[in-house]
């Protein structure tokens, strides 16, 4: 490798040492106007080959920033002296006062005749345009701001300008008049922040975006080709004297609104919203705009004209898709406000997919507003919202969950700010709560609390205090059982409950064949009410006329032989042996099978307590027995962490094709199935046709029990109300949004969360 030569070898001496200096002038210039100006300049004494290359650049930047005002001053006379070339882009801006040495750069700049003109000196009042800036003919682009624009009397005007923006500016109607009418192929206009302009006149037959912000009297456009537009009307404004308006045959709003028959985009902001809803409120838009797809609105909800008049422009806008809103708040009550009747109108926006509103406070007219668009939108798909109100949010949320919506689709997105913002809706309330609450209660109430502990137990808590001393005998059941008892002392606690005891006892202990032959030697028996039993093992029920069943305690098996059951509620205890019910989802001879299909009468079906768990061990694999043709009415208690549960739920939910009303209970499992992890997330579609009404209690705003409600928003296409009742500990407002952002089937659909 030490006898060979470098790959690249001296190469400088056979090439030029300065490729750059051998390119045109043209494209020397190009490269030096991505320099900064006063850089460019200075490659004038690098060789005489860069001495003039300045002179070439296509487009001049020119920024006073660090410069001082003399060193600025002289850069610039320099520049618009000695250039020599064509100028594409000619662009200064400065915040120091230059008015002495403005009049000579224009006329130095007229020479150049560059085809883009930005003029950004923001310093001191404003400049006045002299009139040789007006007479360059090949200009394209002219940018002005804090200027005094008044038109030469011989003013030929720009025969290419398609692009004029002027900002901060004074001038006369009659001078922007002809300075826009005079550009025949201008497609671009911007006219904002000006003074000295009462009736603006915009006659521009090529023009197709339109932005005027700026304090005016009234406007007149003449612009068929126009596509988009943006009216602000400053707060400055004279609105008033456009009241009369409404009454004017030649009103020059009406007429021109009527010319934009091709407009695609329309904002409307500022207080031009008022302005307009003077004449509009009792009278027809003059035309339909058929190509209007987008409407951009600041309004105020407060006042009912304004809301007139954006319904008014809806009407005529029958394929829009898209709408933005920016509430702003009322700041003068308008004295004709009384006599505006309430929105009654029915307004089609068929094609309205995306809603957004910001500045968003949560007032009843800004719900009730939104309320009107969900029933208008058939198509919708998203409301954005951007919360700002200063008090906490979730009743606001609440409110808007509860809108019907006339589309399935339709949901609601609040932005993260907004939920920052909302405060908790539980508050610490342990400091409030007293320490011993249980020892105030009612004597009937004690007992019943001790009557879910071991008689034992209950029997030992007349130790805590004086205040307890005699509770347990109070107790309305009694449950006694040997086991670990020696029976001497077994004997000693059962005399001490029989002859302490001073209440009712309500509770029994019977064995399975005893039961079974009590109910079936009733051959006429039409209810039956079984709860708070124990040594029941298997429930053998075979009643030919029972109408009304409720079942409630610890059991292993049910069998039901009732055909013409019409309600059945079955409570299974907490403590019941749920795991020798393992095996009946395989076993053919199930019982909770072959009773559920039995019950081919039944109207009314409430399973609580653990039953649902137990039901879903014969259920998760299989299908149900039987259709419940006549089940109108489901109450379930139910653990949504427990998709067994669930997916029980769901096969019941197949199984009742006339379902109408719905209840389920949520409550938190205290332990998790093993077979959890092998069962697969539910994806089966299924119709509700008939459910009207449903509701979820005890609802803690998790996951799964919004999954839920997902589900049933979407199965249900004839849902009126989902009622929700929040027992969350955490704060509120991100699961109202989420239960927001919902698609609902149902058009009439509204969820109601109390607290």
């Amino acid at each position: 490798m030490s006898a060979c030569k470098k790959a690249r070898a001296e190469a400088t001496s056979v090439v030029s040492s300065d490729r750059l200096s051998s390119l045109p002038p043209e494209l020397k210039g190009d490269i030096l106007s991505r320099l900064n100006v006063e850089e460019a300049v200075k490659t004038s004494t690098l060789s005489s080959t860069w001495r003039d290359a300045w002179t070439n650049m296509p487009k001049i930047f020119l920024r006073d920033g660090n410069f001082a005002r003399t060193k600025f001053v002289t850069l610039v006379d320099m520049v618009l002296s000695l250039h020599n070339g064509t100028v594409e882009m000619f662009d200064i801006s400065g915040s120091k006062t230059y008015h002495d040495e403005f009049g000579r750069w224009m006329r130095m700049l007229s020479r150049i005749r560059p085809r883009s003109v930005t003029i950004r000196l923001n310093s001191g009042p404003g400049y006045r345009i002299p009139s040789c800036l007006f007479s360059i003919g090949d200009l394209r682009v002219l940018h002005l701001q804090n200027c005094v624009i008044s038109l030469p009397r011989v003013f030929q005007g720009f025969k290419r300008l398609t692009h004029l923006d002027l900002k901060n500016f004074s001038s006369t109607d009659i001078d922007i008049q002809n300075l826009v009418s005079f550009c025949p192929v201008l497609s671009y206009l911007k006219l904002a922040s000006f003074e000295g302009i009462n009736y603006l006149n915009v006659q521009a037959p090529k023009l197709k975006l339109l932005h005027v912000f700026g304090d005016f009297e009234d406007i007149n456009l003449d612009a068929p080709n126009l596509e988009a537009a943006v009216l602000s009307l400053a707060h400055e404004a004279k609105a008033q004297q456009s009241v009369p308006i409404a009454h004017d045959k030649e009103s020059h709003v009406k007429k021109s609104l009527g010319d934009l028959s091709g407009i695609k985009t329309l904002g409307i902001s500022g207080i031009f919203m008022k302005y307009l809803s003077k004449w509009c409120i009792l009278t027809k838009f003059p035309a339909v705009f058929h190509r209007l797809e987008h409407i951009y609105l600041v309004i105020c909800f407060w006042d009912q004209r304004q809301v007139l008049a954006t319904c008014s422009l809806f009407q005529n806008a029958p394929n829009l898709k898209k709408l933005d809103m920016w509430s702003q708040s009322l700041s003068t009550w308008d004295q004709d406000q009384a006599s505006i009747p309430e929105l009654t109108m029915q307004v089609q926006l068929d094609h309205l997919v995306t809603a957004s509103v910001k500045g968003f406070r949560g007032v009843d007219c800004e719900v009730n507003f939104l309320a009107k668009l969900l029933s208008w939108a058939p198509a919708l798909e998203e409301v954005k919202i951007e919360w700002t109100g200063k008090t906490e949010c979730s009743m606001v949320l609440a409110k808007l969950l509860a809108l019907p919506r006339v589309s399935p689709r339709a949901k609601f997105n609040l932005d993260s700010e907004a939920m920052s913002t909302c405060k908790k809706t539980r508050a610490e309330a342990t400091s409030v709560v007293s320490s011993d609450r249980l020892s105030s209660l009612l004597p009937k109430i004690k007992g019943n609390v001790l009557s879910r502990l071991d008689v034992r137990e209950a029997v030992r808590t007349s130790t805590l205090s004086s205040t307890w001393r005699d509770a347990w005998t109070d107790m309305p059941k009694i449950s006694l059982r040997d086991r670990n008892f020696t029976r001497t002392r077994f004997v000693t606690l059962v005399d001490m409950v029989l002859a302490l005891h001073k209440g009712t006892i309500e509770e029994f202990d019977i064995s399975d064949r005893d039961i079974q032959n009590l109910i079936s030697f009733c051959p006429v028996l039409t209810d039956l009410i079984l709860t708070s039993f124990e040594g029941i093992n298997r429930l053998n029920i075979q009643a030919p006329k029972l109408e009304y069943l409720n079942v409630y305690g610890d059991f292993e098996d049910i069998n039901l032989e009732a055909p013409n059951l019409k309600v059945a509620i079955l409570y299974l205890g907490h403590q019941a042996k749920l795991y020798q019910s393992v095996p009946i989802g395989y076993d053919k001879e199930n019982h909770v099978k072959k009773s559920l299909g039995s019950l081919s009468e039944i109207k009314t079906l409430g399973i609580t307590g653990s039953f649902m768990k137990y039901l879903s061990k014969g259920c998760i694999l299989t299908k149900l027995p039987v259709v419940f043709t006549r089940l109108e009415n489901i109450y379930l208690t139910i653990c949504f962490w427990d998709q067994r549960q669930v997916l029980t739920a769901y096969s019941l939910f197949q199984n009742a094709p006339n379902l109408k009303k719905l209840a389920v209970w949520s409550y938190a499992s205290s332990t998790c199935d093993q077979d959890q992890a092998r069962i697969l997330e539910h994806t089966l579609q299924m119709k509700m046709d008939h459910l009207v009404m449903a509701c979820v209690e005890c609802f803690r705003g998790l996951d799964n029990e919004v999954d839920f409600v997902a589900k049933l928003l979407s199965w249900a296409p004839a849902l009126e109300e989902v009622k929700i009742e929040w027992k969350g500990e955490t704060d509120c407002s991100i699961v109202l949004a989420k239960l927001l952002a919902l698609p609902r089937v149902s058009p009439r659909a509204k969820v109601i969360v109390t607290f």
